[in-house]
């Protein structure tokens, strides 16, 4: 019995022989990984006290600050790690949170000071799910739309700028102006906000 044990770990470690080893970054990773551990801070960043005008009609993406890059934007190499958020002249505001083939909508209104801008979340969402019954052949619906509830809640994010981009941070998180199309996340949020797919 030994000798099968022995013989089967000998053919594992051959088989292996030439393969990369998938851990070990390669340099354009390497290069990509140090420049996302240096964050903005290379950039000029100064306090900024944001307009109205500032915000609207943008969209800001919205993740960690270990993801943002040295070129003041984000570097998403995950699958449930960014959203994108637009403010709106009437004080509201719409994030899209992505999670794989998942979708949730959440809203709020904000506030402008002179040194940070507050969100205070609705506690509404609606989430736009894939329907993993639809790829097995039982459904003919490929999404399931669901509504949820819970606490309000408020962050204050700081505003400053980052190589001419408004740049709001809290804690860890951050939200970054984007350079995308308004019209299309607008076209998301309706498609949620209406359940259609």
């Amino acid at each position: 019995m030994k000798i099968y044990n022995f013989l089967f770990g000998l053919l594992v470690m051959t088989s292996c022989v030439g393969l990369e080893n998938p851990s070990v970054p390669t340099t354009v990773e390497a290069e990509q990984l140090q420049r996302i551990g240096s964050g903005p801070q290379g950039h000029h960043q100064e306090s900024h006290a944001v307009s109205i005008d500032q915000l609207t009609n943008k969209v800001f993406d919205y993740g960690s600050k270990t993801h943002l890059t040295d070129t003041c934007s984000f570097y998403f190499e995950c699958d449930c790690c960014s959203a994108e958020l637009m403010f709106f002249k009437d004080n509201s505001f719409y994030m899209l949170d992505y999670c794989e083939s998942d979708v949730t909508l959440t809203h709020g209104t904000f506030e402008i000071s002179p040194t940070h801008v507050d969100l205070h979340f609705s506690g509404h969402s609606t989430t736009k799910a894939y329907n993993w019954e639809y790829e097995a052949g039982n459904s003919t619906i490929p999404y399931v739309f669901k509504d949820t509830t819970t606490a309000a809640q408020s962050f204050r994010f700081n505003s400053l700028l980052c190589n001419n981009k408004v740049f709001l941070e809290a804690g860890s998180e951050a939200l970054i102006e984007a350079d995308k199309d308004p019209q299309e996340l607008i076209g998301k949020i309706e498609q949620v906000k209406g359940g259609k797919e």
